[in-house]
């Protein structure tokens, strides 16, 4: 990849609620644009170190935007953005400090696992989707 994307999420591919959030961010993406690389691909690895984020990417999805990395609360809203109505009204929830977004963030992503459910965690992108992922 040549160009950097100006919508990058980089989520943890072994966690089942992260998959299934990428899925879900898929289906309402506006532009049909973003794309998505798992945090243990090398190239997920190497945008977290760019960004030093390399220690908080199991406890947060990342969303990089036009080369500014954003995390928790923040990068959920402003990825809500982008997605079709309705979905892209939560945006307006940035208004609203971090201190009082992040530990709503944090108690979802620390029961994440539990959220998920039971069954295969991975994502296999189908033909029409897989030029969205950036695995290496």
């Amino acid at each position: 990849m040549k160009k950097k994307p100006d919508k990058l999420v980089i989520y943890d591919g072994s966690c089942g609620f992260c998959s299934k959030s990428v899925i879900f961010i898929i289906n309402r993406d506006k532009e049909g644009d973003t794309l998505f690389s798992a945090n243990e691909s090398s190239f997920g690895k190497k945008a977290l170190l760019e960004h030093a984020l390399q220690d908080i990417s199991n406890d947060s999805l990342v969303f990089i935007e036009m080369g500014v990395a954003h995390t928790y609360s923040e990068a959920g809203l402003r990825i809500c953005r982008y997605l079709k109505f309705p979905w892209n009204i939560f945006g307006i929830f940035l208004i609203i400090p971090r201190f009082l977004r992040d530990p709503v963030y944090k108690f979802v992503a620390r029961n994440r696992h539990r959220l998920s459910g039971s069954g295969d965690n991975c994502i296999v992108p189908s033909e029409q989707i897989s030029d969205r992922f950036i695995e290496d």
